[in-house]
């Protein structure tokens, strides 16, 4: 997101970051040619979402020598809807929520694409939280000190969350692997609290009481478009063991307990 160089790992040297524009081929054409690893976190917050990130993933596929690329799609969790199972391979057509349906329909896509010459694999990341900025924060983080933190309907419904150094780590995981991963996988890891628990401990890492205020569906779509129906979906998703499910993750991996260091112990 800026035209500087940043320090890396001093054995690979460093990591140059430059803008380009997803709209428009042109600006990351000579990258994305001459790269062996594609990876999709891009987002148009348009109404062209949808037929963009297609236009996107066509023409990286089309480049040449696409049978020596891997091209890494980020979708996302909410494509399995209201669930208290697992996340599984593919999402049920059935199931998704209107508003993110043409992801669902850009996956099986993508899965019918992988018998070609190019290889695709796709990274569901739940809600994600962790770093500088993102939607859980704008919707959570106090507008001002002392302010309560914004939860959309009665916060009941539970939140499935990944820390988004988890979802780096996983990134550069599927990239190691190559054609040899998954064509998908779900970048959560059993973190599921309920939504008024999550913006609670937001309001206190940013120095609040831990306040939180309920606002209703309508008012949220005013503000966040279609993304406030997404932020009321209930996915219970605790991994499974057996016929038991496993705790929520140690250490930063759950929303809770990284909330609950204080902000600039990150």
């Amino acid at each position: 997101r800026s035209g500087t160089t940043v320090p890396s790992d001093p054995k690979s040297g460093s990591i140059k970051v430059a803008n380009y524009d997803i709209r428009n081929f042109t600006s990351y054409q000579q990258l994305a040619s001459c790269s062996d690893v594609v990876v999709h976190t891009a987002s148009d917050y348009s109404e062209t979402w949808s037929a963009t990130e297609r236009d996107f993933l066509s023409r990286v596929m089309g480049l040449p020598n696409a049978d020596s690329r891997l091209i890494i799609y980020t979708s996302g969790t909410w494509v399995f809807g209201n669930t208290n199972e697992p996340f599984g391979q593919l999402p049920d057509s059935e199931c998704v929520p209107p508003a993110v349906r043409w992801r669902a329909s850009v996956e099986h896509w993508l899965h019918d694409a992988t018998h070609k010459e190019c290889s695709v694999k796709v990274v569901r990341p739940a809600l994600m939280f962790g770093g500088i900025g993102g939607l859980l924060e704008s919707i959570c983080r106090p507008m001002a000190g002392g302010s309560a933190s914004r939860v959309i309907g009665d916060g009941r419904n539970n939140w499935a969350l990944v820390n988004v150094n988890s979802v780096a780590s996983l990134f550069v995981s599927i990239a190691e692997k190559g054609k040899k991963s998954q064509f998908a996988t779900n970048a959560n890891y059993g973190c599921c609290h309920d939504a008024n628990a999550v913006a609670s401990a937001i309001n206190r890492f940013y120095g609040g009481s831990g306040k939180t205020r309920n606002i209703s569906l309508p008012m949220a779509h005013k503000i966040f478009g279609e993304l406030a129906l997404m932020l009321t979906l209930d996915q219970r998703v605790a991994i499974k063991s057996g016929n038991a499910s496993s705790p929520c993750p140690a250490g930063e991996d759950c929303a809770l307990k990284y909330f609950a260091a204080p902000f600039f112990d990150h």
